[in-house]
């Protein structure tokens, strides 16, 4: 075979980069950097006519505090329903050891 003999040439520079070639970087301006560095569209202009003073996802202060009130009242029943699965199952354990 050809291989086998040395005859055969490989095209290893068809694959492999240059060793002396610097890679081509985007540049500053170069329409990559928009796909990582666009703007949120959760975030908005503040609303400094009103007043209020915006936290961010166009809430204000009162309405950020109000959605943090709803947050910890919605982890406090989700505790107190994980503490009430807990009872029923341990009533269920201590039936089980009584058909035993």
């Amino acid at each position: 075979s050809a291989v086998l003999n040395g005859t055969q040439s490989l095209e290893t520079d068809a694959f492999s980069p240059d060793a002396n070639e610097i890679p081509k970087l985007p540049g500053i301006n170069d329409e990559l950097w928009e796909l990582f560095f666009r703007p949120s569209p959760l975030t908005g202009d503040t609303d400094e006519d009103k007043g209020s003073c915006s936290l961010g996802y166009g809430l204000t202060k009162d309405q950020e505090l109000s959605l943090d009130k709803e947050i910890q009242q919605e982890k406090m029943d989700k505790k107190q329903h994980m503490d009430h699965l807990t009872q029923q199952m341990e009533l269920l354990a201590s039936d089980s050891s009584f058909c035993i």
